[in-house]
């Protein structure tokens, strides 16, 4: 049960963020800045 759940709700999540994270560190390689990005993508996501 608890995998089927992690599929579903957090899974799909994860690979948005994933995808959010790749191209924010092609665009600037510096993983400090790319923090930063992930954190308003979470925003802007959660709203």
């Amino acid at each position: 049960m608890g995998t089927i759940l992690y599929t579903i709700l957090i899974k799909p999540l994860e690979l948005i963020f994933e995808l959010i994270f790749s191209i924010s560190h092609d665009i600037v390689p510096n993983p400090a800045v790319n923090l930063v990005i992930m954190s308003l993508a979470i925003n802007l996501l959660v709203l």
